[in-house]
């Protein structure tokens, strides 16, 4: 009997999306496609966190001087990469969606979206804002 090769799992990190993104470095650029590439074949797993996803916006405001919609339009870019197991995805999706056309933060919303989502009844925060929108939002 054959045995199954095992695939080998990756956890990937901020930068490596910043790269794709950027395409600021051919050689880094062609090591992350390839990854990518392996994973959509199925040759390989691909799993990353929330917190990635907030690196990645903070990169792109801060040091690359996005602008929201850009920074929205990159991330959801990447949800859209099937190959790529995101944490929360959907929750994540949900948020890009409220972030772009709030002013609220990112984070704030992703913790909106993460508390209607575990049904709470209400949020213990200082911010008028995001308590604002905790009412309101449905």
């Amino acid at each position: 009997m054959a045995q199954v090769k095992k695939k080998n799992k990756y956890f990937v990190d901020a930068n490596y999306f910043i790269r794709f993104l950027i395409d600021d470095s051919a050689k880094q650029v062609a090591e992350v496609e390839k990854l990518f590439l392996d994973a959509s074949r199925d040759k390989v797993n691909l799993h990353t966190s929330v917190l990635v996803i907030f690196e990645i916006k903070w990169v792109l405001s801060s040091l690359y001087e996005f602008k929201k919609t850009r920074i929205v339009d990159s991330i959801e870019e990447l949800l859209s990469l099937d190959f790529i197991k995101f944490e929360e995805k959907d929750l994540l999706k949900i948020s890009l969606g409220l972030y772009r056309y709030s002013n609220l933060s990112l984070e704030d919303c992703y913790h909106l979206v993460l508390a209607k989502s575990l049904n709470v009844d209400s949020i213990a925060t200082f911010d008028k804002k995001l308590s604002r929108y905790f009412k309101k939002y449905e």
